[in-house]
């Protein structure tokens, strides 16, 4: 079985079906215990503690790669000592499997830093 960070994510249209709350909580349990589920499958939100200004932007700038590489968008929150992502997907109007892997890639991304 591979990770979630090793798989791709998928081309969503609209219409596209979002995840139950039992299949949210499932794909959870595979990323890292700091991301928690908003609303009972509306998105999925980590917040990053940093040093300074500077080192949210540059965290930001590294997810902005891993997801446009993904072709999968989260929302950052670029502040002074913090960043937050936010990951769903519009399309399905709530949590997909992507969102679940996209953040998979930035645990992954995070736990290099």
């Amino acid at each position: 079985m591979t990770s979630l960070a090793d798989e791709r994510c998928e081309v969503c249209r609209p219409g596209t079906p979002h995840l139950d709350p039992d299949e949210a909580k499932a794909l959870a349990r595979d990323i890292d215990g700091d991301w928690e589920i908003v609303g009972a499958t509306e998105k999925i939100r980590r917040r990053f503690k940093t040093s300074d200004f500077g080192e949210s932007m540059a965290l930001a700038v590294r997810i902005g790669f891993v997801a446009e590489a993904e072709g999968h968008h989260p929302d950052l929150h670029v502040h002074w000592g913090r960043l937050v992502v936010d990951i769903t997907t519009h399309a399905a109007k709530g949590l997909t499997r992507n969102d679940f892997v996209l953040a998979a890639k930035v645990d992954r991304l995070a736990r290099v830093d």
